[in-house]
């Protein structure tokens, strides 16, 4: 047990502390302000509106002051620096020069939020909130995004492939932020463990693939990569088509499991399946049996595409079919580590990346088996007899 050093009682279980506490220790203001702003309704935990007496857990629970989300995880840092010329945006530098990093200090280990050129002067944030980098980082990339789609229309003819699939670009990354706004606006953040939440955290993901997938089709495109022919593909289309929708659904999958991982963690293998199996067990749980079995099934799936696909169509398909199947093997190899360390979240980053890495190779090898050349050097060529 613990000491709340604001009232001389005991904590909650599992360190919990006073809202006004933990909210003053944040730098919201002083505990009375703290208590006034609770009184008021300003204050919501995990999307529930605060009163004063409620208790947090600074490592779980999300706290929001009128709507905007408070660091108060334990060990969270906030560096505002004015970067000197001379001096490298980057944690570490392989020619030896000063760093950003080096300036603040050492522990915790925080990172820069953007960058500067090397002799450029001016503001910028270092910390270790990686929610909060990744909602400052978001309306970044939605602006390189749209700065992407005029220089596209700037420097290709109307109708022409590379500017649809960036204006294609452009309509998944307006989704993508219309999603991450309502899951910040329907509170489906901390320890909401609804059906609606993991709803739209599976829309998330087949959006970010969707989004995924039409950057780099245009930027194959932008680079000179010829365009696909879908008319006359037969089989081949129909197994790609069929892939990629399966692997949508995977992911969808994979969504879902790792919130039902985050919200409801294991602290051994047999406990965690002895949660999959228990008819009591939240849904969450109950569903999260399905996505190990579902990656076996369509990466088995995903292999025979890439073999029959890929290794009839030229050297392009063939290499993209390689390609495949290698991260297939290291996708399901991450999953089994994940699955056996009880998804620790740096083990779940890396699983959610090859699976980004996974479906955009099958992207490439549609593009690549798909071509007119490709469909060209499949087709046997006819037989010419000459007459004697």
């Amino acid at each position: 047990m613990t000491t709340d050093e604001d009232t001389g009682g005991v904590a909650g279980p599992g360190g919990r502390e006073r809202l006004q506490k933990v909210l003053a220790r944040a730098g919201i203001g002083s505990r009375r302000v703290c208590e006034d702003l609770i009184d008021e309704g300003r204050i919501t935990i995990n999307g529930v509106v605060a009163t004063l007496g409620d208790r947090v857990d600074p490592a779980v629970d999300a706290v929001d002051v009128d709507g905007v989300r408070v660091g108060i995880a334990p060990g969270l840092v906030y560096y505002l620096l004015n970067k000197a010329a001379g001096v490298v945006t980057t944690a570490a530098d392989t020619h030896g020069r000063p760093t950003v990093v080096d300036v603040v200090p050492a522990e915790p280990r925080v990172f820069p939020v953007g960058r500067l050129d090397l002799e450029t002067e001016g503001l910028l944030l270092l910390t270790n909130d990686g929610e909060l980098t990744h909602r400052l980082t978001s309306g970044v990339v939605l602006l390189m995004t749209l700065a992407t789609l005029i220089l596209c229309s700037r420097a290709w003819p109307a109708g022409h492939r590379v500017r649809r699939a960036a204006l294609v670009t452009m309509g998944f990354m307006l989704a993508e932020a219309g999603v991450g706004a309502a899951i910040v606006l329907l509170k489906k953040v901390g320890q909401d463990d609804s059906i609606g939440r993991a709803v739209i955290m599976a829309l998330h993901l087949g959006n970010t693939f969707l989004l995924l997938a039409s950057n780099f089709v245009a930027a194959r495109w932008a680079s000179g990569a010829p365009a696909v022919r879908l008319r006359g593909q037969g089989a081949p289309l129909v197994l790609l088509a069929v892939n990629l929708g399966l692997l949508l659904l995977l992911g969808a999958s994979g969504a879902v499991t790792a919130l039902g991982d985050t919200l409801f963690p294991a602290r051994s293998l047999a406990e965690g399946i002895a949660q999959d199996l228990s008819p009591t067990a939240h849904v969450l749980i109950r569903l999260r049996v399905f996505h190990p079995l579902g990656a076996v099934l369509v990466g088995g799936f995903t292999a025979v595409v890439a073999v029959a696909v890929g290794f009839g169509r030229g050297a392009q398909a063939r290499r993209a079919a390689v390609v495949v199947l290698g991260l297939f093997l290291t996708q399901i190899t991450v999953g089994v580590v994940n699955l056996a360390l009880l998804a620790p979240v740096w083990a779940q980053l890396v699983h959610l990346l090859l699976a980004d890495a996974v479906w955009l190779s099958v992207v490439w090898l549609g593009m690549t088996a798909l071509q007119p050349a490709a469909l060209a050097e499949a087709q046997p060529s006819p037989k010419i007899t000459t007459a004697t």
